[in-house]
Formats: C-alpha cells, sequence, structure tokens
C-alpha cells in the first residue's frame, strides 16, 4: 500500500499534502419509515473488482433502537 501512495502523490503530490485524496467512507443513513418511525443504519460498500463499477452496499442498524423497530415490525 505504501508503495502505491508512493508512487500516486509522484503524480500529483499538493492533492496528497492536502489530503484531498481520500477512500470513501462508510456512512450513517437514516429513513423515516411510515409506521416503525425513524431508522438509522450503518452502510458498507464492497466493490466486486479493482477497476469494476459494480459494488455492493450492506445496511445494518446503526442502533439498538433501530434493531428493536425492526424486529417488531419482522415478528
Amino acid at each position: 500500500m505504501a508503495a502505491l501512495v508512493h508512487h500516486s502523490a509522484g503524480h500529483n503530490p499538493a492533492l496528497w499534502h492536502r489530503h484531498d485524496v481520500q477512500p470513501m467512507r462508510n456512512l450513517t443513513k437514516r429513513v423515516r419509515h411510515p409506521e416503525a418511525g425513524l431508522l438509522s443504519f450503518d452502510s458498507t460498500h464492497m466493490w466486486f473488482g479493482r477497476r469494476s463499477e459494480t459494488r455492493l452496499t450492506t445496511f445494518v442498524p446503526a442502533d439498538d433502537e433501530t434493531e428493536r423497530k425492526l424486529r417488531l415490525h419482522n415478528a
């Protein structure tokens, strides 16, 4: 990884020094469900290859309240 960063920094070192180049971060998404109310999910992205534009996004409950609401709704 360090070799890749070093190689890439040589192409445009200003971007690396300003920290404009950053990995995609996982996010918390909030959804208002008509029956369950506010639900919070952590999302994770997984790509299917180095140069693939295809990705799989997973959503898991971000807190105990969301998990409880999902269990009640699916019971």
